[in-house]
């Protein structure tokens, strides 16, 4: 069974054979917006590291600073729910397309159920996260296949950053 959901702020959570399943999503049936010229990294439950990858390459692809900041928070939480809900593993692959920052986090997990993220949770302390992200993100694609799930964040740069 295949699932795809697309939302974001006006339009939006995931699964490990992580290489596998961002392959075979980005070739199958997430937006094509090239593969670009960026990094990637595996990632555990030290999400330290993935924060510190993210504010590492977003300095190399000239983001701003509070893009940054939105980045790093966005790419943070669903690395969160990949450790918590997706095996606990994942990899992170971002670029730069056209004035926007193009996100991929994958882990082996498998999303079940309804469309994650919207509307804001009711329960205190938990599922705000992928609400908070869909706020945050022009675009929030999700994509479950057999091998593994693949979150897809589409970030436009501010106009200082676009350059």
């Amino acid at each position: 069974m295949t699932t795809d959901q697309h939302t974001g702020p006006a339009h939006h959570a995931p699964t490990h054979d992580s290489d596998q399943a961002l392959h075979d999503t980005r070739d199958h049936r997430l937006t094509d917006h090239g593969h670009g010229h960026g990094a990637s990294m595996h990632f555990d439950s030290d999400l330290s590291k993935v924060r510190t990858f993210v504010t590492a390459q977003a300095a190399t692809l000239g983001i701003s600073d509070d893009d940054t900041e939105l980045l790093v928070f966005a790419v943070n939480e669903v690395a969160t729910n990949a450790v918590q809900h997706g095996g606990g593993t994942g990899e992170i692959r971002l670029h730069r397309h056209e004035g926007k920052i193009i996100c991929d986090i994958g882990d082996p997990g498998h999303l079940t159920g309804g469309f994650t993220g919207h509307p804001p949770p009711t329960e205190p302390h938990h599922g705000r996260g992928l609400w908070v992200v869909r706020q945050l993100c022009d675009l929030v694609e999700i994509h479950t296949r057999r091998r593994g799930t693949v979150v897809r964040l589409h970030l436009t740069l501010t106009s200082a950053a676009q350059s």
